[in-house]
């Protein structure tokens, strides 16, 4: 785990999802507490927060269609639940303080991971609408 800073800007895709967790960062950083936040990507596996993985193979299997904003070419990066309880758990025995990212190291663009899991389920046949701006 390394405390990483990129670039921030507004990210039409998300709305003001992305720009209130950044607000709440702000606040914290201001208050002169101590401080620890982990940024996990989405997040892969069992008890996860939002099941993307269920709902995209369903759908591919359904043959319904998928909506991507940006043309699909949002890139997206994964991590493991069990890495990210991990993260948290080093995080609070070294007691480390600042802005922390919860990644893996791959990039895949959302049309790209669509593809991908088509394949694993053996699908040629999904549907995706690449042309949804700020679905």
């Amino acid at each position: 785990m390394k405390e990483d800073f990129s670039p921030i800007g507004s990210w039409s895709e998300w709305k003001s999802y992305g720009a209130g967790k950044l607000e709440s960062e702000n606040v914290l950083a201001q208050s002169g507490i101590r401080y620890g936040i982990l940024r996990p990507v989405y997040v892969l596996g069992p008890h996860n927060n939002c099941d993307r993985e269920h709902f995209i193979y369903r759908n591919i299997k359904r043959r319904q269609k998928l909506f991507l904003p940006s043309k699909g070419e949002t890139v997206v990066q994964f991590v493991f639940v069990e890495d990210v309880a991990g993260a948290v758990s080093l995080l609070v025995q070294k007691q480390e303080e600042g802005v922390f990212n919860c990644c893996g190291d791959e990039l895949i663009t959302m049309h790209g991971l669509i593809t991908e899991m088509a394949k694993i389920v053996g699908e040629k046949h999904y549907q995706v609408a690449r042309d949804v701006q700020g679905a």
